[in-house]
């Protein structure tokens, strides 16, 4: 499949090759942070997950505590009753890990349901520019691209293209 895309690609440059190409490239990251639909779906998303983050702070916090008071008082414990905290302190630690995990794992899935419309309307929206801009090719910038000059940079027409939704 990776050598028919580069021979399609390769074929695509010699047909181009008789005349000067112009490629534009498109930061997508940066027109999904720039889009007003973008931004308010940011902000519902730290909206939603700063509550969530809190109250696992809270509880690495208790958490902590209790360790700290449980070496403090260790000295004085039977190793019955030692072992037995010990234990507790344990899987509290797991539930906190899988309350995190899970957190982490919600965020992911949100953060892609709300910003994949986004992408997809984004992405349609590249042939109308280039066609503006007058390019023969769009890249995305951060797909290996290792040198673009400004003027090339299509990031800004497209959001303004997506936020008029022309």
């Amino acid at each position: 499949m990776m050598k028919k895309i580069i021979f399609t690609l390769s074929l695509s440059f010699i047909g181009l090759s008789y005349g000067a190409v112009k490629i534009g490239t498109v930061d997508m990251e940066k027109a999904l942070q720039s889009v007003k639909k973008g931004k308010d779906a940011k902000a519902r998303l730290e909206k939603k997950f700063k509550d969530k983050k809190s109250k696992i702070d809270k509880e690495e916090k208790e958490l902590q505590t209790a360790q700290e008071e449980f070496k403090k008082k260790s000295v004085v414990l039977s190793d019955k009753a030692k072992s037995e905290q010990a234990m507790a302190l344990q899987q509290k630690y797991g539930e906190l890990m899988q309350s995190r995990q899970k957190a982490q794992l919600d965020m992911q899935q949100e953060e892609l349901k709300e910003t994949q419309p986004i992408l997809k309307g984004l992405g349609d929206m590249i042939e109308g520019v280039a066609k503006d801009a007058k390019v023969d090719m769009v890249v995305e910038a951060r797909a290996g691209l290792l040198y673009a000059s400004d003027r090339v940079d299509l990031t800004e027409q497209l959001v303004k293209k997506y936020d008029s939704g022309k």
